[in-house]
């Protein structure tokens, strides 16, 4: 019981110490270069946690969590592929100002999924490497406003070693976002 409380305790202070984002992705394009799609918007949710500061740049790690979404597909009926990514990363800003600043994020999608019509064929799919830069503007000392450009690849792999039949696509999902962040401070 001891234990629990002292390790509740310090998440709990170690939350406050960071922020949480809600971003409406505008939709954008998935595929693998050859076949791209429109998707439809979508909503991810997010925790910063600042580590430190050097000058003007803060920076710290990260998670974010994309609902899934679905593709924009065209007189496509009982077809409704949806999916999303599951990211870490690093995470920098650059305060021009005391209100605004410009940013970067790189890290891993530890995770892409997808609801049964988009794995229909049974493909395995895996994440990869995940970016974005965007502009901040603080309303207060709790409230910001951020939009900006972010990426998602993964890969998609269908058929099986036993067969020798194996397709292995890289995926790259890019889209605009604009984001509401709420600091614990």
């Amino acid at each position: 019981m001891r234990k629990t409380l002292i390790v509740f305790s310090v998440a709990f202070t170690t939350f406050l110490i960071g922020q949480i984002r809600i971003s409406a992705d505008l939709g954008g394009k998935i595929g693998d270069g050859q076949y791209d799609n429109d998707t439809k918007m979508g909503i991810t949710l997010g925790y910063d946690h600042a580590l430190g500061s050097w000058n003007n740049i803060n920076y710290g790690v990260g998670v974010e969590y994309q609902l899934n979404r679905g593709l924009d597909i065209q007189g496509a009926v009982g077809y409704e592929p949806k999916f999303g990514f599951t990211s870490i990363y690093l995470f920098d800003r650059y305060n021009i100002n005391p209100t605004m600043y410009v940013g970067t994020k790189l890290g891993y999608a530890i995770s892409f999924n997808g609801n049964d019509d988009l794995t229909r064929e049974g493909a395995d799919l895996s994440g990869g490497l995940m970016w974005s830069f965007g502009f901040g503007y603080s309303i207060n000392d709790q409230m910001i406003v951020e939009s900006g450009y972010a990426s998602n690849a993964g890969t998609s792999e269908v058929g099986s070693v036993e067969e020798e039949n194996i397709n292995k696509s890289d995926i790259t999902y890019t889209r605009v976002y604009f984001a509401f962040i709420y600091n614990f401070k």
